[in-house]
């Protein structure tokens, strides 16, 4: 991706992002300050994960491909878009999760949520590249990124 490219998606999440952050408040959707581990002196909107996942979708359908086509140029084609979409989405449920709990997720049920989500992501891809007759030890190493 070029970084004029980068710098319009980082745009659209920004303006996103503050766009959420201003109707939180009406939604009810506010992470507020709590021991042990919510520090922060008010109430904040937990948007940014929300802002990702809108406008990483919203990539996915503007550039037209389809869940089973080619990978976006810009990441050198190693990643599927099945893998962005699914990865995007359980890593999303994870942190909504963990913010939503008062206390947080425990360190372990994080973890394994994150682990699940590294899995969308690399699954898809793993799988096209031992299509494309990659040895499996490269599909293994990416696969463990």
């Amino acid at each position: 991706m070029s970084p004029p490219y980068l710098l319009a998606l980082a745009a659209a999440t920004t303006a996103l992002a503050a766009g959420l952050a201003r109707v939180a408040p009406a939604l009810g959707w506010l992470d507020r300050p709590g021991p042990p581990r919510k520090l922060q002196r008010r109430p904040v909107a937990p948007v940014g994960g929300a802002a990702l996942l809108l406008v990483g979708g919203a990539l996915l359908l503007v550039r037209g491909r389809a869940l089973d086509g080619p990978a976006p140029d810009g990441l050198a084609g190693w990643v599927h878009p099945a893998g962005l979409l699914w990865g995007g989405l359980a890593a999303f449920a994870v942190g909504l999760v963990d913010d939503l709990r008062p206390a947080g997720l425990r360190p372990r049920a994080k973890l394994a949520g994150q682990l699940v989500a590294g899995a969308a992501f690399a699954a898809p891809t793993a799988v096209r590249l031992a299509d494309a007759g990659e040895s499996l030890f490269a599909v293994a190493g990416f696969a463990a990124l």
